[in-house]
């Protein structure tokens, strides 16, 4: 109980300063806290552009802070009630008739001391917890009474030093809100509640007999600000001012009114308001015990700069594995729609082209990407044979066979052909005679870099057949005859013509030219005379003969004719053998038969216009 540590004398005082002394406590005190709180907050902001480290700076989990600082006291014993600044740090003289020596006294004791146990979690752009916040110091004001201008009495409560103490301990519960969680600065603000133990404030006009409590307990809102700069991720430095607002009024500095036996006394130790404040402005060191969150990072990506279409490629990523807080995601965008999951992983592309491959992973909210080019290219084609044919086949002997081939793959290409007579060639398409009959196995072996393949075919060689004695004798060939301005053959002329077919069909050494003749009374007979060449000479290609043995040329108006035909002899389609080259077939070269180019035209031309 306080009246069991207190008895007061009657007091003179001068209410009017007593109460602007309060207001000037009141201002002064405000001050000193917002300029600390000003002060902080600009270090804060200032650092909150502090780029965050690779590894977290504030582990999630408990820790641990012990700290050293000032203290500071707002009361109504405050030794300083004017709102001179130098006062509150001590460099103005005290005021009062018990001390008139000019020694200067601070509201600010140094050390004060204390820790916190808390808890740190993250969200985002904040992190933040609880912690329980211990702080203890010696208020040396407590023990003085403040003396206001005016009063000439003594106006104050004198305390037995002897039997008092000056120390205060604060227990709060603060919660803790900081900004910039990952940064190497983050400023932060606490709020909370608190309970302060009064430790015996005696009077001395208590005596040694009187029961004297020794705690009081206040209560109140607790807050501060602060900066906490992080050395590694488990030990950081901080820097904070806190402030605890403490109720009821007189348990603190045994002064707010209420003890004193009339209202003039008790209003002569209100002096301050109806709550005491307590501070603490100090810096010490905070030990993190949460695991340390270590994001994943990319070290190397190894990709195969160029692949073949279908080839099959290995995609490998090397990451932070045994630093980075697990679980740890990673997978692969391969740039065509596809993807896949691992450190390593395989890709075989169908198309050609540039793709642009992508590793991401992951772990808890941190991520990384890296990307990487592979050009896929065409494969290399090797060579592979298609295709190969002889002509003619069967052959005969001394006879020329042409040999031809269709190779695909990447050029240049190299051939060997083993003819299967002991003779060979690097023609791709040679020609080669054989000297013996007998069947032969002709093979291609066709190659480049990239590959070889092979393919054969049998090769036939007959003997020369005996030919009839026609085939060397004839010299003539029947002539088609037309209708006036026509080139269709008539059933006449069909007939005529297949004693020649007859005689081509076997005869092979035999060539064949068609050479087409019009009237002069005919209209346009260079284009009609070339019309019955070319009908002669499709007669004998629809009956079996190869082009390559014919040769037909419209000779237009001139030329003469044979005795053959009558009046009609001028319209007429001649078929002249000749014999083929080697190769069978007919050229220029070879020599005519039967035919008569002195022949006049014009000495028929009555004949011609009687039909």
């Amino acid at each position: 109980m306080r009246s069991s540590r207190i008895s007061l004398p009657a007091l003179s005082l001068d209410p009017s300063p007593n109460h602007r002394g309060a207001s000037l406590m009141m201002k002064r005190y405000l001050s000193s806290s917002l300029l600390t709180a000003l002060l902080l907050c600009l270090m804060g902001s200032g650092l909150m552009a502090t780029s965050a480290k690779a590894q977290e700076s504030r582990p999630s989990g408990l820790y641990i802070r012990a700290k050293v600082g000032a203290n500071s006291y707002a009361g109504d014993r405050d030794l300083n009630p004017g709102n001179n600044f130098d006062d509150f740090f001590g460099n103005g003289d005290l005021q009062g008739n018990e001390q008139q020596s000019g020694e200067d006294a601070s509201q600010v004791n140094f050390p004060s001391l204390g820790f916190d146990i808390g808890y740190n979690a993250k969200f985002g752009f904040f992190n933040g917890g609880l912690s329980l916040n211990y702080t203890g110091g010696r208020y040396t004001g407590l023990i003085s009474q403040n003396v206001y201008p005016g009063n000439t009495t003594d106006g104050f409560v004198p305390i037995d030093e002897d039997r008092s103490s000056d120390w205060r301990h604060s227990l709060a519960l603060l919660g803790r809100l900081g900004f910039a969680g990952d940064a190497v600065v983050q400023p932060y603000l606490q709020l909370g509640a608190h309970t302060t133990a009064a430790y015996r404030l005696v009077s001395q006009s208590n005596t040694a007999d009187d029961d004297v409590s020794d705690y009081e307990f206040t209560y109140g809102p607790a807050g501060g600000i602060g900066v906490d700069f992080a050395l590694t991720p488990r030990i950081g430095l901080f820097l904070e001012a806190n402030t605890f607002a403490t109720f009821p009024d007189g348990n603190i500095d045994l002064a707010d009114g209420a003890s004193g036996d009339s209202e003039q006394d008790a209003g002569a130790f209100n002096t301050f308001t109806e709550w005491d404040v307590l501070g603490f402005y100090g810096g010490g060191l905070r030990y993190s015990f949460g695991s340390v969150f270590t994001p994943v990072e990319i070290v190397s990506l190894d990709c195969p700069a160029e692949l073949e279409a279908g080839e099959s490629g290995t995609f490998t990523a090397t990451i932070n594995e045994g630093e980075a807080t697990t679980p740890i995601s990673s997978d692969w965008e391969f740039g065509d729609g596809t993807t896949a999951t691992g450190l390593v992983a395989t890709k075989t592309y169908n198309s050609p082209g540039t793709y642009t491959v992508t590793f991401n992973t992951s772990n808890d909210g941190a991520s990384a990407s890296r990307n990487c080019t592979v050009e896929v290219v065409e494969p290399p084609q090797p060579a592979v044979v298609s295709s190969i044919d002889s002509s003619p086949n069967p052959s005969s002997v001394d006879e020329s066979v042409s040999f031809t081939s269709n190779v695909r793959g990447d050029r240049p290409v190299d051939c060997e052909w083993d003819f299967g007579d002991g003779e060979t060639s690097s023609n791709c398409n040679p020609t080669h005679t054989y000297d013996e009959a007998g069947s032969y196995n002709v093979t291609l072996t066709a190659s480049n870099e990239f590959g070889s393949d092979t393919a054969s075919l049998t090769q036939v060689v007959e003997e020369e057949a005996e030919l009839a004695d026609i085939c060397t004798n004839v010299t003539e060939f029947n002539a088609a005859f037309f209708g006036r301005n026509s080139s269709t053959l008539s059933a006449e002329a069909r007939d005529n013509l297949r004693d020649n077919l007859e005689i081509l069909e076997q005869c092979p050494n035999l060539c064949v030219d068609v050479e087409g003749f019009a009237s002069r009374a005919e209209r346009n007979t260079d284009e009609l005379s070339q019309d019955r060449a070319d009908a002669v000479a499709e007669f004998y290609e629809d009956n079996g003969i190869d082009s390559s043995r014919i040769d037909a040329e419209g000779v237009g108006a001139r030329g003469e004719t044979t005795k053959k035909g009558g009046n009609a002899q001028f319209r007429r389609a001649d078929s002249i053998p000749e014999s083929c080259d080697p190769a069978g077939e007919n050229s220029d070269d070879d020599p005519d038969v039967g035919s008569n180019p002195d022949f006049d035209e014009d000495d028929m031309m009555d004949d011609d216009s009687d039909m």
